[in-house]
């Protein structure tokens, strides 16, 4: 009986982790301020990022993607080659650097910082709004600059 029962709760959780498994390889974590290799099986031809506030995507070759997480939150990544195929389709979390965030209290407003290796402001939902509209105004400014022309 014992054995049965054993079996059946292996199976049952076997069955429960094949989908977080399967979500989990549709993910790419990345730390703020962290740049992370992306390795594809095709050549890419075209990349987008879905918020680019939140993270960027540079080509190192043709088969190799330096992702860099530039605010903490959620995007994803999609990879076309020459022809228009799609390559890669993949979520894109980034998440704060292991003790390096602050987050800075002033009566009822918030504001936070990530601080890898100086404390600079960044994206968090739920900050006080003229905080958050500035940084994303700033981010959006430093991409501008360092997009090709």
């Amino acid at each position: 009986m014992f054995g049965h029962i054993s079996r059946l709760c292996t199976l049952v959780l076997v069955c429960s982790l094949s989908p977080i498994s399967a979500q989990a390889e549709n993910r790419v974590l990345v730390e703020i301020d962290r740049a992370q290799i992306m390795r594809l099986d095709e050549a890419a031809g075209s990349i987008i990022i879905g918020n680019p506030a939140i993270a960027d995507a540079a080509v190192q070759d043709v088969r190799t993607l330096v992702l860099t997480g530039k605010s903490v939150g959620s995007t994803n990544i999609i990879v076309l080659d020459v022809d228009g195929k799609e390559v890669l389709n993949r979520i894109v979390e980034v998440m704060p650097a292991a003790n390096a965030a602050m987050t800075m209290y002033k009566g009822p407003t918030r504001q936070s910082y990530a601080c890898s290796p100086v404390c600079e402001p960044t994206l968090k939902a739920g900050d006080e709004k003229s905080f958050f509209e500035s940084v994303l105004a700033s981010s959006e400014a430093k991409a501008a600059q360092s997009a090709p022309k």
